[in-house]
């Protein structure tokens, strides 16, 4: 296949202006995160506080934003990595993501910073891009596909949604294009050299110590290539390849050894194991994270791309009456390993979010715009170049939203009223009343309160008035108090009670956000 021609020295100036404009837009959309979920205020908790992964419920008595500081941030424990390794071998994931986190926040011990978690996965970011410029040249050979695809994934929202989620994921997105890199760099040749041995294992440690479903494309581009060089009676090369997988296996167990337990005992892999018996709803499932994929990474239009390259791939058949396997030969087993990772995964997720197909991102985005050049690169033999062109006008369709500076979910933008309506109030302090407990939502919650100088939390489920009046005695002096009240379906039949159990002469309402009404309590 003759190539555009681009020098090896102009790519790479190229591939630089890329993460350069990767850089900017990574700050840009980096600066609009302005809350954490649950989840990723877990990240924090699991790697710097040496209470565990959850945090103390402050329950009937008065705190600070101190309970919330020493949460997310390592304090006095910098640089004690038996922190984030004990906090989880309690979890279900392995450490490694933990241990960054946990380095980055030991040089600021006191302080937190949503930069922490950001700054991280911009690098991993970066490395993403300049490993999938290197991954889609070994596959179609032309560095302009590959620098197209590179500019696609930075600009793409699924990318920078990644990249603004603070968990593994971005990690993982690196550690399996690597992975990828490795397999076809050094397994398509007549001749595995030794350090392709060494750099597999390598990225299967990599991969293993970030997220356990890595190890689910791991074992698909396994069977893969197991089979290759057993067709191919490779098998001194077949012998030494299980090796180096057994070893890599050995140094993960040795590395962190709950990891065993975890995959085949723990929580996470007992409810895998289950649902990979059940099928009741799976049809589903796969419609639904099909979507999160099309919607995240193609604008929802993922069913038209594929229905293109079909129609491109009878094209090709009736011209040259046969299927371009030899022009795709290498892009076989991306293709395997990528449907296994998402057929698999999906029934064994714990639940249906995007998180779980993040790390397919890239290789998603990477099957579509080699396809895509190939064929029409194949077909419009005149007219090398509109091979190119086409795909660039595809990119930039795909681009749409990022380009109009639409933010992704991750960086939580509309929260960012809310915390900014209670620094005004910092001074005062708050109560906080509710019938119920969602856990998941009240970690929501606290990264608000602790805005204000002190806050409250009454017990859940039941009020208790000795628990409020010992509450309203620390702010007997206070001419306004800030009230949260939970569950806002109820909010009629209890504000009138909250005013008085507060002493309050008028209730103003002051914000609202998920299932919280805010008050300002004036005396």
């Amino acid at each position: 296949m003759k190539k555009i021609s681009i020098s090896k020295k102009t790519a790479g100036i190229l591939l630089t202006v890329i993460c350069l404009i990767q850089l900017g837009v990574s700050l840009y959309f980096g600066s609009q995160k302005s809350f954490l979920m649950c989840d990723e205020l877990f990240t924090y908790g699991a790697a710097n506080y040496d209470g565990g992964i959850m945090m103390e419920f402050p329950l009937n008595d008065w705190k600070n934003d101190e309970v919330f500081m020493e949460y997310v941030t390592p304090g006095e424990n910098a640089f004690s990595y038996e922190i984030p390794y004990e906090n989880q071998s309690l979890d279900v994931h392995p450490p490694l993501y933990y241990y960054l986190i946990h380095t980055i926040s030991s040089f600021n011990p006191y302080e937190f910073s949503y930069w922490t978690g950001i700054g991280l996965n911009i690098v991993l970011f970066l490395g993403c891009t300049v490993v999938l410029y290197f991954l889609v040249y070994e596959l179609v050979k032309s560095r302009g596909c590959a620098l197209m695809t590179c500019l696609f994934y930075v600009l793409s929202y699924g990318g920078l949604n990644t990249m603004l989620f603070i968990r593994m994921y971005m990690l993982f997105a690196l550690a399996l294009l690597l992975h990828l890199l490795v397999y076809i760099r050094y397994w398509e040749r007549e001749k595995i050299p030794v350090k392709g041995y060494v750099f597999l294992g390598l990225t299967l440690v990599l991969g293993a110590m970030t997220q356990y479903y890595f190890l689910i494309a791991a074992f698909f581009l396994g069977v893969w290539y197991t089979f290759k060089l057993l067709f191919k009676k490779r098998f001194r090369e077949l012998g030494i390849y299980l090796g180096t997988v057994a070893a890599a296996a050995a140094v993960s167990l040795s590395l962190f050894s709950p990891m065993w337990d975890q995959i085949f005992h723990g929580s996470r892999g007992t409810q895998a194991q289950d649902k990979f018996w059940v099928f009741e709803g799976f049809p589903r499932s796969l419609l639904n994270m099909f979507n999160i994929i099309s919607d995240q990474m193609f604008r929802g239009y993922l069913w038209l791309v594929l229905g293109v390259i079909a129609v491109l791939l009878i094209a090709f058949a009736v011209r040259f009456k046969r299927l371009p396997l030899r022009e795709g030969s290498r892009i076989l087993p991306v293709i395997f390993m990528a449907a296994g990772y998402f057929l698999l995964v999906t029934k064994i997720a714990p639940e249906v979010t995007d998180r779980y197909m993040m790390p397919l991102f890239p290789v998603v985005l990477l099957l579509a715009f080699c396809f895509l050049y190939v064929l029409i690169y194949e077909l419009l033999p005149v007219k090398k170049q509109l091979a190119l062109a086409v795909c660039v006008a595809f990119g930039l369709f795909l681009c749409i939203p990022t380009l109009k500076g639409r933010v992704p979910a991750y960086a939580y933008s509309g929260m960012k009223e809310h915390t900014e309506l209670m620094k005004q109030y910092s001074d005062k302090k708050a109560v906080y009343i509710d019938r119920e407990f969602y856990w998941w939502e009240y970690y929501d919650l606290i990264q608000v309160m602790k805005e204000n100088s002190d806050f409250y939390v009454i017990s859940y489920a039941r009020i208790i008035q000795d628990e409020i009046d010992s509450a309203l005695e620390y702010t007997a002096e206070d001419e306004e108090v800030i009230v949260y009240v939970g569950n806002t379906q109820l909010d009629e039949e209890i504000t009138e009670y909250i005013k008085n159990t507060v002493k309050a002469k008028e209730m103003v309402l002051l914000d609202q956000f998920s299932r919280y009404t805010v008050y300002r309590a004036i005396r």
